[in-house]
């Protein structure tokens, strides 16, 4: 999976972005990339917790640690970082409860971030399984997520959380992917990152890589990285 990633990437990268052979005179050295720094924010599927031998650990091939790699890889400048917390909803990454160490505003403020992701969703459908069903009240949350980070000069991206396997739950997953999408289209410059489609269009296994029916292993976290790494580097410096 991975070296099928990178030889694909090496493609894109090489169709997508031709160099301009004016831009570089010969015998000149080529300017330096500029290093992007891509802070990622979440749940417990950012952060990469996952289910192993009946047992809950944090993965070191966590989603973002292999978007690391194959941007590292491919050539690109990039600092990521991971500020996954278990267990939140959107609520918390927007009021800092929970584990979240700060209000989103604070964390924006500080942040030297050229690039921020947030996915939540799952936490948030589970909730709605016991009762609270406010799809409206999240859109609320998340469009404001996402209007204090370009408030605050960053480039957003808004991912939505991978499939479930428990039908119920997936059913409300899928109709907060659909308010994150109409988001994104309600809000120009805001980015997408479907992980809930593509997963479900690219990788007819899916749910067998669910170890407990919600969070990845290691093999579905490598599929959410290429997901990620195919968004975001449309709008990193070319090559």
């Amino acid at each position: 999976m991975k070296i099928a990633f990178i030889v694909w990437l090496g493609a894109f990268v090489c169709c997508g972005f031709p160099a301009d052979a004016s831009a570089t005179p010969a015998g000149s050295a080529a300017p330096a990339l500029q290093t992007v720094r891509i802070a990622m924010y979440g749940d417990s599927t950012m952060l990469g917790t996952t289910r192993k031998n009946g047992t809950y650990t944090v993965t070191p091939r966590n989603a973002v640690s292999q978007l690391d790699a194959m941007l590292t890889a491919a050539g690109y400048k990039v600092e990521l970082s991971n500020h996954g917390v278990n267990m939140i909803i959107t609520d918390d990454l927007l009021d800092g409860t929970h584990g979240v160490p700060r209000s989103w505003v604070a964390e924006m403020k500080s942040s030297k971030a050229d690039i921020v992701v947030i996915n939540t969703g799952l936490n948030d459908a589970a909730l709605a399984r016991t009762g609270w069903d406010d799809m409206a009240h999240v859109k609320t949350r998340w469009t404001q997520l996402v209007k204090i980070a370009i408030a605050h000069g960053k480039t957003v991206f808004v991912e939505t959380p991978n499939p479930c396997a428990d039908g119920t739950t997936d059913a409300i997953v899928a109709r907060i992917a659909d308010a994150q999408a109409a988001l994104v289209r309600e809000n120009p410059g805001t980015h997408l990152i479907d992980q809930y489609h593509e997963i479900r269009r690219g990788m007819p296994t899916w749910a067998t890589h669910l170890p407990d029916g919600i969070h990845p292993d290691d093999t579905l976290y490598t599929f959410k990285a290429a997901v990620e790494a195919r968004a975001l580097i449309p709008v990193l410096p070319p090559l």
